[in-house]
């Protein structure tokens, strides 16, 4: 199993859809995804996961301890940042923004298994 992905693009091209990106397929099944924000439009922004390329993208949700469940999504701003998340085992990625993009904005990803499996 890999331990690191490739980086990886992610596109928000704002001719076709100026809050969603393009689907980025990190080449693997990863428990932890990085995430480089370049400098945007002011907006949150939240990782979708499909099982299958070109498939149904729905947004991620973690579960903390306590059982509270909550969608991962960035805290509102204007980029320039990383940010690790969760990613519970997905290899094929979509980011949303809150608000529309006034130009395209090319996200880098990375995908990593911080934890060993056993029997994989």
């Amino acid at each position: 199993m890999e331990k690191l992905s490739d980086w990886v693009t992610c596109l928000i091209d704002v001719s076709a859809d100026n809050q969603t990106s393009t689907e980025a397929d990190l080449g693997g099944y990863f428990d932890s995804l990085v995430i480089e924000i370049p400098t945007i439009t002011s907006a949150q922004i939240n990782v979708k996961v499909s099982r299958t390329s070109g498939g149904t993208f729905y947004d991620l949700y973690s579960t903390d301890a306590d059982g509270t469940s909550a969608k991962i999504i960035s805290d509102a701003g204007t980029g320039g940042l990383t940010w690790i998340v969760p990613l519970g085992g997905f290899r094929y990625i979509k980011l949303y923004s809150s608000a529309s993009q006034g130009a395209d904005r090319t996200f880098y990803l990375r995908g990593i298994n911080q934890f060993k499996y056993y029997g994989s």
